[in-house]
């Protein structure tokens, strides 16, 4: 199983503004996995991965935890992101 989290560059400023995964959901690689946004900033954050979602830790509106996992997944990871960090647990 896959956990993933947001670079700590976003977490600090940004609340969640949209999600676009839900459990069960199966996704590949480039997908959209949710938006965030700031005074300043609205990003779509992109799936680095393939697989199926089994949970998604994400209400709109709520401020990004730091280090915090948003979404669990069964599946691999195929390149790397700026954006999220995938590890297993």
């Amino acid at each position: 199983m896959l956990g993933v989290k947001v670079n700590d560059y976003i977490t600090s400023t940004c609340k969640i503004s949209g999600i676009f995964v839900n459990a069960g959901d199966s996704v590949s690689c480039g997908d959209d996995l949710f938006s965030v946004e700031s005074q300043k900033m609205s990003k779509v954050i992109k799936a680095n991965f393939e697989g199926k979602i089994n949970y998604v830790n994400l209400v709109k509106g709520d401020e990004l935890i730091e280090g915090a996992f948003v979404i669990t997944v069964d599946g691999d990871v195929i390149e790397k992101s700026d954006d999220i960090v995938v590890e297993h647990i």
